[in-house]
């Protein structure tokens, strides 16, 4: 399965933002539901999709990591989210 497109996240991001500005202004609350809702799942599927090793660290990164289908190898170091996963370290890490 391929991960969503970045540019189509920001644009829905942005959508939803716009949907709770407007139904704030038009003093209409299922708007402000409904755009709330919709920031908390991006939120949410962002989350996952880190957790799922989507999220690449910035930075340069080897070559064979390149491709945007590739998953992050690393097993983000230092993330709290990725350490409650407990996701299995790479084999070069457990041999040292």
């Amino acid at each position: 399965m391929a991960p969503p497109d970045p540019l189509a996240a920001r644009i829905s991001s942005r959508r939803a933002l716009t949907t709770a500005g407007v139904s704030m202004c038009a003093d209409w609350v299922t708007g402000l539901w409904l755009g709330a809702a919709v920031i908390l799942g991006g939120a949410l599927t962002t989350w996952l999709l880190h957790l799922a090793g989507w999220g690449k660290p910035s930075g340069p990164r080897p070559a064979d990591q390149w491709d945007w289908r590739t998953r992050d190898a690393s097993h983000h170091p230092g993330c709290l989210g990725a350490t409650w996963r407990r996701a299995p370290r790479p084999l070069a890490d457990r041999a040292a």
